[in-house]
């Protein structure tokens, strides 16, 4: 997951962040101080309190590789990372006005860092691209896109 400082230092076009990497959604753990990082090129990643590269925790789930992965939300008590992928179809570079929002292809997934699994928590969404656990942990709300057409 090694990039090229003179190509991913923002001061080049557009269209280098498939290469360079999307971070969408960031949240700290309070409890480690770890950085989690949802990217939607290079799905949930993490840098540690020591700072340094990120690392990938998570490209795919169920065997389907992550397209568009895009918010991140920390449960405080458990450490469990949930985080949305607004599409298994569709990349961030493709104009989602036309393609995700007539599909129902996003998903929430939980990270458990003490097993290091990603378990698919919900399905069919449309271009889930934001989540947030409640303030006593029960329920979490995602955002949705709006159906287009």
């Amino acid at each position: 997951m090694h990039r090229r400082r003179d190509l991913c230092d923002g001061s080049n076009e557009p269209e280098m962040e498939y290469m360079c990497g999307r971070p969408l959604g960031l949240q700290f753990n309070k409890q480690t101080c770890d950085l989690y990082i949802a990217d939607a090129y290079y799905g949930l990643l993490k840098v540690t309190r020591n700072g340094g590269v990120a690392t990938r925790l998570a490209s795919s789930a169920d065997n389907m590789p992550f397209k568009f992965t895009n918010a991140v939300d920390i449960d405080p008590r458990t450490g469990s990372v949930y985080f949305t992928d607004s599409s298994i179809f569709f990349p961030r570079w493709c104009t989602c006005e036309e393609t995700c929002g007539h599909h129902t292809c996003g998903r929430l997934m939980k990270y458990d860092p003490r097993s290091q699994q990603v378990t698919v928590f919900a399905q069919c969404l449309r271009l889930a691209n934001g989540v947030a656990l409640s303030g006593n942990n029960n329920f979490i709300l995602v955002a949705e896109a709006r159906k287009i057409g």
